[in-house]
């Protein structure tokens, strides 16, 4: 790639982060922001995608070395007297997991999958 297209791909980058970042804090819809601003509804997309994948490129991934750990859970017949039974998250219940340093706060009612992501994530960060 050219030094002069990659001056046009950064300054394209840095304008369209600029403008999904007003669309984020606007409160409108998408659809509306590019309606009020005269935007392709496609190329926000495919800036938004755009910005992503360079931001997931930066992250640093995690060590090849690096191997999941078992971890040994009891497992009961019956709940110990001691434990409460089990009751569902509201939907504004809040769970924090503290590892490695890091902070991760997320609703108590997300899927299993989604917190491995984020520990996962938060493992590729320390």
């Amino acid at each position: 790639m050219t030094q002069n297209l990659q001056l046009k791909q950064q300054a394209s980058m840095a304008k369209w982060s600029r403008l999904i970042s007003e669309q984020k804090n606007s409160g409108l819809t998408i659809r509306d922001f590019c309606r009020q601003h005269d935007l392709s509804w496609y190329a926000y997309y495919y800036w938004l995608k755009k910005i992503r994948e360079q931001i997931v490129s930066e992250l640093p991934s995690g060590s090849a070395e690096q191997q999941p750990v078992f971890a040994e859970l009891p497992v009961y017949d019956k709940l110990p007297a001691s434990m409460p039974e089990p009751t569902r998250a509201a939907a504004d219940d809040i769970v924090s997991i503290q590892l490695m340093g890091i902070t991760i706060r997320m609703p108590a009612a997300s899927s299993q999958a989604t917190i491995i992501k984020f520990i996962t994530a938060a493992k590729g960060m320390s």
